[in-house]
């Protein structure tokens, strides 16, 4: 099983199971933590991809969760043996666009960090792994 995260003040997750079905869901509470370790234990993936977080120089404040979030992941890849692959947000977003999440029945609306959590786990799957089975079972 692979699990996709896109860490944040709200953190995306999306994984897929060897069937090749793929769920989606979405951190919201403040300070998550033990709910991304916990989510993490119960999944046990065999691979976990993670954006990775990018300072972005702004008048806004800075906020570091998403730095804190990839902590708790490296942490919990670390400690079960379990490979992390860190992905940049381009990679993630560029290919696999709102019109492409919908054709599959992937797009969650009102969910940007849960579509975001998609896009790299089929970004990974797509050109890293170079698996595209997973396109025909997804239209089933």
């Amino acid at each position: 099983m692979y699990v996709s995260v896109d860490p944040g003040g709200t953190t995306g997750l999306a994984y897929m199971n060897s069937d090749y079905k793929v769920f989606v869901a979405q951190i919201e509470e403040r300070d998550h933590n033990l709910i991304l370790m916990e989510t993490l234990d119960a999944l046990e993936p065999d691979r976990v991809i993670c954006e990775d977080f990018t300072f972005r120089q702004s008048k806004s404040k800075v906020n570091l969760d998403a730095r804190n979030y990839i902590g708790v992941i490296e942490l919990w890849c670390q400690t079960n043996d379990v490979p992390l692959h860190m992905q940049t947000p381009a990679q993630g977003k560029g290919f696999w666009n709102d019109d492409k999440l919908k054709k599959i029945n992937l797009y969650s609306a009102n969910k940007p960090h849960a579509n975001d959590a998609v896009r790299h786990l089929l970004y990974y799957i797509s050109f890293v792994e170079g698996d595209y089975y997973f396109l025909k079972a997804l239209k089933k």
